[in-house]
C-alpha cells in the first residue's frame, strides 16, 4: 500500500522523510495511518478511453464487379 508520512520516522533498516511517499506491506502501512504518522495515497481515477467502432465502406473488390445487364 502506497502511503505518505506526515513525520519523519527511522528505526534499524530504514528512514523516511515527513511528506515521503512509501510503498509498504497493507498491515505496516495500515498501523502507520491508524497512529496518524502517514496518510493512505489517492490513486487517481482511471480514465478509460472508449474507441469508436472504424466506419464500415461498402465497397467490393475488383474481381466481384457486376457487368452492366448482368443477372443475377
Amino acid at each position: 500500500m502506497r502511503i505518505i508520512m506526515k513525520t519523519g520516522l527511522a528505526g534499524h533498516g530504514f528512514a523516511y522523510r515527513s511528506g515521503q511517499e512509501v510503498d509498504l506491506d497493507d498491515a505496516t502501512a495500515r498501523r502507520l495511518i491508524a497512529r496518524g504518522l502517514a496518510v493512505p495515497v489517492r490513486e487517481p481515477p482511471v480514465e478509460r478511453t472508449v474507441e469508436p467502432e472504424p466506419e464500415r465502406t461498402t465497397t467490393r473488390s475488383a474481381g466481384t464487379r457486376r457487368r452492366r445487364g448482368a443477372r443475377g
